[in-house]
């Protein structure tokens, strides 16, 4: 049962992997550019194309949703 519930997990998050999997170079103008090309939101500190520069708040995680 778990193993499908991670495997779930990992289906939800499939661009958000093959992202971290692929290791290129990302760079995102700003967050609509972010959205427009349909990068998965919010991009985390660890993950390719995240910039201190859209991160607002500092907490971490750039082009929240509900920013």
């Amino acid at each position: 049962m778990a193993l499908v519930f991670l495997g779930f997990i990992a289906y939800l998050n499939y661009p958000r992997l093959v992202r971290l999997v692929e290791n290129k170079p990302v760079y995102y103008a700003d967050c609509s550019h972010a959205r427009a090309v349909g990068a998965p939101t919010p991009i985390y500190r660890w993950e390719p194309g995240y910039r201190s520069e859209m991160d607002g708040d500092d907490d971490g995680a750039a082009c929240e949703p509900w920013r």
